[in-house]
């Protein structure tokens, strides 16, 4: 059975699997894209895609132990101190009142002096999720 010009492979055995270990494994290892590019022209199956970069990919063990991370590695994380009144030591969230996701730093010092600044009196420390509104340089 094909669709169009691609052979249709059923769900039996471990068929796909070999089909991924092909394209994937013994091409080199390369990334999604190239794997799934030398899939596509010549076979179909349902969620053929979306199982190569969701599940195979991500689960190779050899990827997972030669790639590179592609990101900045972790900091050490460091206990925030026990503040010794009420309010000295806060930890700001967007859920503290409702706003808007695209909100400036200048508006949310404006909701921060209304809500709670005004009630509370500037704190000693304030914790921050390192929400690009707050780590942004402009």
């Amino acid at each position: 059975m094909y669709v169009g010009s691609r052979l249709v492979i059923p769900r039996h055995g471990n068929i796909r699997e070999e089909l991924y270990g092909l394209a994937h494994d013994v091409l080199g290892h390369f990334g999604f894209e190239k794997s799934y590019g030398s899939l596509k022209d010549s076979y179909y199956w349902p969620n053929m895609r979306k199982d190569l970069e969701d599940a195979y990919i991500p689960s190779c063990e050899a990827c997972q132990q030669n790639k590179s991370k592609t990101h900045k590695p972790t900091g050490p994380l460091h206990p925030n101190p026990v503040p010794d009144g009420r309010f000295e030591s806060i930890a700001i969230d967007f859920r503290m009142v409702p706003s808007h996701t695209n909100i400036t730093a200048e508006q949310f010092a404006v909701l921060f002096f209304n809500n709670w600044y005004c009630e509370h009196g500037l704190p000693k420390d304030i914790f921050s999720d390192r929400d690009k509104l707050f780590v942004s340089k402009h």
